[in-house]
Parts: structure tokens; C-alpha cells; sequence
């Protein structure tokens, strides 16, 4: 009888070590697709921010049409501040 009991357990740890192997591979194939797609998303994501960067450096107003130092303070923290926000929504969504 207590032969019997060792075979059973042996045949459970049996199916139960390739039921875990096999879930095992699953999981690592699934996480490496994931990863992947998020890498690509994340890739084009960053693509468009250096995108909207170049434009906004293009479309930058001229310095010279301001009339004092507050002014040209106040223009060149301006798109900043918009600059920071369009990384950080772009990042996010």
C-alpha cells in the first residue's frame, strides 16, 4: 500500500513539474511579445515628441520682436512649460 502512495505522488509530481514547465514557457513567450510591442510603442512614441520638438524649434518666435527683458523672459519659458506638457502627455498616452 505504501508502494502504491509513492507511485501516485510520483506520477503527480510528474504532471505537475511539466504542467509548470509548460506554463513557465508560456508566460517568458507572452512577457517577450509584450515587451516587444511596448518597445515599438514606446519607440514611435518617442518618434513624435523629437517630431513636435523640431517643429517647435522651427516655429520659435524671433527674440528681436520684444519690447524688454520681461518679455523675452516670459516667451522663452512659455513654450517650455508647453514643451515639457506635450512629452509628458505624449509619454502617457
Amino acid at each position: 500500500m505504501l508502494e502504491k502512495i509513492n507511485e501516485t505522488i510520483g506520477e503527480m509530481d510528474k504532471k505537475l513539474t511539466s504542467r509548470i514547465d509548460a506554463m513557465e514557457r508560456k508566460f517568458k513567450s507572452l512577457f517577450i511579445k509584450k515587451r516587444s510591442v511596448l518597445d515599438v510603442q514606446l519607440s514611435n512614441r518617442i518618434e513624435e515628441v523629437e517630431k513636435d520638438l523640431k517643429e517647435m524649434k522651427e516655429s520659435k518666435p524671433d527674440a528681436a520682436t520684444s519690447r524688454n527683458d520681461e518679455d523675452d523672459e516670459a516667451n522663452s519659458r512659455a513654450p517650455v512649460s508647453f514643451l515639457f506638457k506635450c512629452i509628458i502627455l505624449r509619454l502617457m498616452f
